[in-house]
């Protein structure tokens, strides 16, 4: 009895003596009653739940009494009379096509003494994956809180799919010449102490031979034959088998010599994934928040790292022998270049359209899924879709900016991951030059940081797009739900016109992303405007955006440049100061100019477009 059992069943003999209750049933634990008259359809539907679900326990022999609005448990014990019962448990299940699934091997009985008899306990084991779902009289059950439920159609169909896919699984190719006898048997005996943390149902191996049965279940072995998911989890030298699809390649890619580095690593799947998290987390800045006691802060979110690099090794495409890499652009991004690309299905691709998309559909289904599976064992793969939607909530938690996947090939990928925010101060400079006509729009209602966040989100991936890259679609389906509702009512938003019922694409308004203004300020400036310089154009620009289309004028020269210097180079760097306050110094010189020939005129402390320009002799044209 493991030790989880072992304190419930001392919580039970305690409740029952001395006549209290206290909840014990969880998703994972179940008490019935196996008295001769007890409910055995009810078992069924338990057990199948839990090989349905993440596996549990039911402990027979106690049961949940409740009258008149009080509960207490009733002892009623273990009755030998019902051994054929037991036995038969294990018979009574189907599988999709109506063929008897073998569960014995999922299934563990444990006879116990408690009080002045004895309980029967049932550990069962979760099914693999390639094994679901087990039907009972037809229905299949999962596990939701402490009852059972029945799965439906959508979630049979979308597992009947995955069964097929698997037919076809990468990880379950065979290794030439690996046999049974290159897995390690110590490191097998540590995935089995992690399945059995929350109920026994493995017992460990005394030698890799004893363990040829789980290993053949587990699907580590077919046919004698040891496959790459055998070799990934426990093997004893995988990169002499794998080659490069068991290697990290890490780097600190820096014009600076002495912060450069570079790290190859090789090993099982676990190892791989602790250093080279280990590699990242070195490598990556590290400060101090203010607030939480001076608690430590690293510029990228912990979670999201870890959860990047765990994804591209699980999911990575194994029939290629090709080494993931990861590359550390100091202050910039982190790059993570993996053998493998999202289905077609999955991709949104308009690329001759005059707003061109490319978009990738959060995917929920795993390329890897028995090896998935293992790792949710060790916590090192949550499940439940998240891993992309890990990356969208922390962009749009306004952690880092916009992250983004490029192709390299057929068969390889990066994802990209960009130091920052979402929000940063150029996307909160356009916003502001566009406040009176976003307060138009919205007749008047401020925006809130959330809505700024969902229209940053859509105007950088719109950029992005437009330079070949894939960015991760923002649908409805989040909890940015409410704002992406109201920006599209206001007209802020609206569906790309490639969009479809099932799937929105959301763009912002034109407006918002107007490169130029060169045809209105020819009509207004006439030839003088085309014998400008370059920067003498752009601040002329950002003059005319504000004039028309901002609702706090106050523009400077000093907010001119901020802008442009924004708009070209991004925020400026330690290293940039000086190029910076040279850059500021020349856009007051222009703006001085541009006043003297009278083309923007100050009013009220700002600068606006003077509609009634007439062109004077000055050097500035001639």
């Amino acid at each position: 009895m493991n030790e989880k059992i072992e304190r419930i069943k001392d919580k039970l003999e305690f409740y029952i003596k001395t006549n209290q209750y206290q909840p014990i049933e969880t998703e994972n634990i179940e008490l019935k009653d196996a008295s001769t008259k007890g409910d055995w359809k009810s078992i069924h539907e338990t057990v199948c739940a839990f090989l349905n679900t993440e596996g549990g326990c039911i402990i027979f022999g106690i049961k949940e009494v409740q009258e008149k609005g009080k509960k207490w448990y009733k002892f009623t014990g273990y009755d030998e009379n019902n051994e054929e019962n037991y036995k038969k448990i294990a018979t009574v299940f189907y599988d999709d096509k109506q063929k008897n699934l073998l569960v014995k091997d999922y299934l563990q009985f444990e006879i116990v003494d408690f009080l002045q008899g004895r309980i029967c306990i049932l550990y069962i084991n979760s099914l693999p994956v390639q094994e679901k779902f087990a039907f009972y009289e037809q229905k299949a059950y999962q596990r939701t809180l402490t009852g059972d439920t029945e799965i439906s159609e959508a979630k049979l169909l979308q597992q009947k799919e995955l069964k097929e896919n698997l037919s076809l699984s990468r990880e379950l190719q065979l290794v030439p010449s690996a046999t049974i006898t290159h897995l390690d048997v110590d490191t097998l005996n540590d995935y089995i102490y992690q399945i059995n943390r929350d109920v026994k149902v493995e017992t460990t191996k005394p030698d890799i031979m004893a363990a040829k049965s789980f290993l053949e279940r587990k699907k580590f072995l077919i046919n004698n034959e040891v496959t790459t998911l055998g070799m990934l989890v426990c093997g004893k030298s995988p990169e002499d088998f794998l080659g490069e699809r068991c290697q990290v390649d890490c780097y600190v890619d820096s014009v600076i010599e002495v912060v450069r580095d570079k790290k190859v690593l090789k090993g099982n799947i676990l190892s791989l994934m602790t250093r080279a998290i280990n590699f990242v987390m070195k490598n990556i800045q590290v400060g101090v928040s203010p607030t939480n006691g001076g608690q430590a802060i690293t510029e990228y979110p912990e979670k999201l790292l870890r959860e990047s690099i765990n994804n591209a090794l699980a999911h990575r495409d194994y029939a290629q022998n090709k080494y993931t890499t990861i590359v550390i652009k100091p202050n910039t991004s982190i790059e993570i270049r993996n053998a493998g690309l999202f289905k077609k299905n999955l991709l949104i691709e308009h690329h001759q359209h005059s707003i061109p998309l490319r978009r990738i559909l959060p995917d929920v289904k795993r390329n890897n899924p028995l090896l998935v599976d293992i790792l949710k064992s060790y916590d090192r793969y949550e499940g439940r879709g998240i891993g992309i939607s890990v990356l969208t909530n922390e962009c749009l938690n306004n952690k880092i900016d916009l992250p983004y996947y490029k192709f390299h090939s057929d068969n390889e990928m990066s994802l990209v991951i960009r130091k920052g925010k979402l929000l940063d101060d150029e996307i909160s400079s356009l916003l502001e030059s566009y406040n009176g006509f976003i307060l138009k729009m919205t007749n008047g209602v401020e925006l809130t940081e959330e809505h700024q966040l969902v229209l940053a989100y859509l105007i950088k991936s719109e950029r992005e797009n437009q330079n070949y890259r894939y960015t991760i679609l923002l649908t409805p389906d989040n909890n940015h739900l409410q704002a992406i509702g109201q920006l599209k009512t206001w007209g802020l938003i609206y569906e790309h016109e490639l969009s479809t019922s099932n799937i929105p694409v959301f763009i912002v308004h034109r407006q918002l992303l107007q490169k130029d203004f060169i045809i209105e300020l020819r009509k207004v400036f006439g030839g003088a405007y085309d014998n400008l310089s370059q920067l003498h154009k752009d601040c002329l620009q950002v003059v005319y955006q504000y004039t028309y289309f901002a609702n706090n004028k106050s523009l400077t020269a000093s907010k001119v440049s901020n802008f442009l210097w924004l708009k070209q180079k991004g925020e400026v760097q330690n290293h940039q100061l000086k190029e910076f306050d040279s850059f500021k110094r020349k856009i007051r010189k222009i703006f001085e100019q541009l006043q003297d020939e009278k083309m923007i005129i100050k009013q009220e402390n700002t600068y606006c477009i003077n509609e009634k320009f007439e062109r004077i002799k000055s050097s500035l044209f001639d």
